[in-house]
C-alpha cells in the first residue's frame, strides 16, 4: 500500500512512535490527522501546521466514528502500556480492547472501504531468545503481560 496523496488518521499518534510517523508520512504530501487524547502537546512541534489534531478518547465510539469518516487509511497505534497486573487492568482493557472495538465497528459502519493498519507490540511476543532476534510475525506469540495479551487478542 502507497502512503502517498492519502487522508491519515493517526489514532494515538501522540506519542513516540506516532509523532515521529506522523512526520514522516507527511513529508509524502498526506493530510495527517491525529486524534489522541494527548493532541495538544503535539502541537507544539515543528511540523504542527501540516496536521490536523483531534482532541478525543478512544474509548468515545461517537468520537470515533466522526474522526474516520473520511479517511483512506486508519492507524491504530493507541496504547495503555503499563504493569496492568498492578496498576488497573479494567483500564488497560476498556483502552486496549475496547477501543479496538470501537475503531472497527465505526469503520465497518460509515467507512468500510478504508485501509486500516492495527500497531502491535514487541511484548505479544514475550521473552525471546537471542537467536531469535530479530522477531518475526510468525513467531510464537506468548505475552507476559496484559498489556500484550490485549495486544494479541484484539
Amino acid at each position: 500500500m502507497e502512503l502517498k496523496n492519502q487522508k491519515i488518521l493517526l489514532i494515538g499518534g501522540s506519542g513516540f512512535i506516532g509523532l515521529h510517523l506522523a512526520k514522516k508520512l507527511s513529508e509524502f504530501d498526506n493530510y495527517m490527522a491525529i486524534f489522541s487524547k494527548d493532541a495538544a502537546k503535539a502541537k507544539k512541534l515543528d511540523f504542527a501546521d501540516k496536521i490536523r489534531f483531534i482532541e478525543g478518547d478512544i474509548t468515545d465510539y461517537k468520537a470515533i466514528e466522526e474522526s474516520i469518516k473520511d479517511k483512506d487509511v486508519i492507524i491504530n497505534l493507541t496504547a495503555i502500556v503499563q504493569d496492568s497486573n498492578v496498576f488497573d487492568p479494567y483500564l488497560d482493557l476498556e483502552v486496549n480492547c475496547k477501543g479496538q472495538l470501537n475503531i472497527l465497528e465505526a469503520r465497518k459502519k460509515v467507512n468500510p472501504s478504508s485501509k486500516y493498519i492495527f500497531i502491535g507490540t514487541r511484548s505479544q511476543f514475550g521473552k525471546v531468545k537471542e537467536e531469535d532476534l530479530p522477531v518475526s510475525e510468525e513467531y510464537c506469540q506468548k505475552p507476559i503481560s496484559l498489556y500484550g495479551i490485549n495486544k494479541t487478542s484484539c
